[in-house]
């Protein structure tokens, strides 16, 4: 009887829960999006799409600076991955069989 019971409350809850939906859709722009608005969030005297060129490391030189930072603090999880930038796509990559 008990579990019958806590069967039906929990069935009834997930039921419940299928049909609440606790946010309301307004179907409009973030605030932020809006052109009006967007002054507020630009910085004065910015440079807007200013960037800074790297050169990618070559990997003895991600090995020479792993190897200096490996003692410089315990707490600090090793390198595990680093970008390199690849040419790679459908046409040029692997042997494509079907």
């Amino acid at each position: 009887m008990k579990t019958t019971r806590t069967f039906i409350i929990v069935l009834t809850f997930a039921c419940v829960s299928l049909l609440v939906n606790a946010q309301l859709s307004t179907n409009e722009l973030p605030f932020s999006f809006r052109v009006e608005n967007q002054h507020l969030f630009i910085q004065k005297n910015a440079q807007i799409n200013s960037y800074k060129a790297l050169l990618p490391k070559t990997v003895e030189e991600l090995n020479t600076e792993d190897q200096e930072n490996e003692g410089d603090n315990e707490n600090v999880p090793p390198r595990f991955g680093y970008p390199i930038p690849v040419n790679w796509d459908m046409t040029n990559a692997g042997n494509w069989t079907v």
